[in-house]
């Protein structure tokens, strides 16, 4: 509404080649990760395994145009280049182009309510999945359902989270998981499907629509940097071994019908 189209803002397209473009992708990344909060949400939704993977594609697109365009009307304002590294490019796209004041209170709270939504949302689909965990016995029972342990453990690690540094850094360790979690998604629709599992909500364009998820995937993750992959593997291998070593107290615990143990 306040800039005017300038062509040479638009020039180099991709400014930085395909791997600035990549990485560009892997931090906008951290703001998709709410649609995933959604799907755990199913079992608490009213016909949700029909209406909620509707309402993840519907918000999906709906997000994204959004994205587009935002960052055109940054162009419409200012080159690439002058941005820089600036903390808060909204505010200085706005600024150049002497927007009212209404308007930069009204992008500033949006974005303080963006990135409080984004961060509550991933508290609740990680205490979410932790408690289901807990109740399908893959994590011991004090992560179960009425415990205030899955909250309170989630919220714990997104504080030790911002001793990673700045948000880029912060949101590039959040994509591993987010990422991971797709891919295996892909994946899993994959093997459903081959196996013969049907629901009420059938995902689209099967096979090539997973193919390209989980190959997208794969070149995203790597291209997340090594800290993150580090922090992302290390963790990933942890839970691994914590639930491992549930299993096998549970088994010692719990030994099947017909089995003996030694001491």
């Amino acid at each position: 509404m306040f800039g005017r189209f300038t062509a040479p803002n638009f020039i180099p397209f991709f400014p930085c080649d395909i791997g600035g473009l990549l990485l560009a992708a892997n931090i906008a990344f951290f703001a998709y990760s709410g649609f995933n909060t959604i799907a755990t949400l199913t079992p608490d939704v009213e016909k949700g395994d029909r209406t909620v993977p509707r309402a993840i594609i519907f918000s999906l697109i709906v997000s994204s145009l959004l994205y587009v365009l935002v960052v055109f009307s940054m162009l419409l304002a200012l080159k690439w280049s002058d941005y820089g590294n600036a903390s808060n490019p909204l505010y200085l796209a706005l600024s150049s182009i002497k927007a009212p004041t209404s308007a930069s209170l009204l992008v500033a709270f949006s974005s303080l309510t963006a990135t409080l939504t984004v961060t509550l949302s991933l508290i609740i689909a990680g205490s979410r999945t932790t408690r289901q965990m807990g109740e399908d016995d893959l994590l011991p029972k004090i992560f179960g359902k009425g415990s205030w342990m899955p909250t309170v453990v989630t919220a714990g690690i997104m504080i030790a989270s911002l001793g990673l540094g700045n948000v880029e850094s912060i949101a590039l360790v959040a994509n591993f998981g987010v990422i991971f979690s797709y891919m295996l998604s892909g994946l899993e629709v994959i093997v459903a499907r081959r196996r013969g599992f049907k629901g009420k909500f059938s995902s689209p364009g099967y096979p090539l629509v997973q193919i390209f998820s989980l190959s997208l995937s794969a070149i995203m993750l790597i291209t997340l940097g090594i800290q993150s992959l580090m922090v992302g593997t290390v963790t990933l291998v942890m839970g691994l071994v914590v639930h491992s070593i549930h299993n096998e107290l549970k088994r010692k615990i719990n030994p099947p019908p017909g089995s003996t143990l030694k001491s």
